[in-house]
């Protein structure tokens, strides 16, 4: 079968084993796929099972402890959690540091960001550079070629 229809599938039968309703009735489009696709049989199969074993199990009982342990944490409050400005009530030097710190780094991108050239003027740049560097290594080999031919004369 499709997977992809498997998938929808098996999504309907986790919903169908789920359901809270005692008798598991299923609907017609997932009971034809049922007996059309063994892979899902076998899910639903074993699906249904492990939900049958675990619903044999006996309940395991609180300890005795935990109904006293559980109203205490409830009664508990949480601590609230304290503001920022808290933080620079007790340290009131810090509030000048910060707000230096903050106008230095927004200068700082300003004026990098203003005085950088646009990107597609140092690429220009950039080719520019190396056709000079490859004119200049061509004639470089001309000069060698030029100067072999010499040797070879003398």
């Amino acid at each position: 079968m499709n997977t992809k229809t498997c998938t929808y599938f098996k999504n309907q039968i986790y919903d169908a084993i789920d359901s809270r309703s005692c008798s598991m009735d299923l609907s017609g489009d997932l009971s034809l796929h049922l007996k059309e696709c063994k892979n899902c049989k076998n899910f639903y199969e074993r699906l249904l099972s492990t939900k049958e074993s675990l619903a044999s199990l006996e309940p395991v009982p609180f300890p005795k402890t935990f109904d006293e342990h559980f109203s205490k944490k409830l009664e508990e409050e949480p601590k609230p959690k304290k503001p920022i400005w808290l933080f620079f009530e007790r340290r009131p030097i810090l509030i000048p540091a910060w707000s230096f710190a903050t106008v230095l780094i927004i200068a700082f991108i300003a004026i990098f960001s203003v005085s950088r050239k646009p990107e597609s003027d140092w690429a220009m740049n950039s080719i520019v550079s190396h056709e000079i560097d490859l004119y200049q290594n061509l004639e470089l080999l001309e000069n060698l070629d030029e100067l072999a031919d010499m040797e070879k004369t003398l």
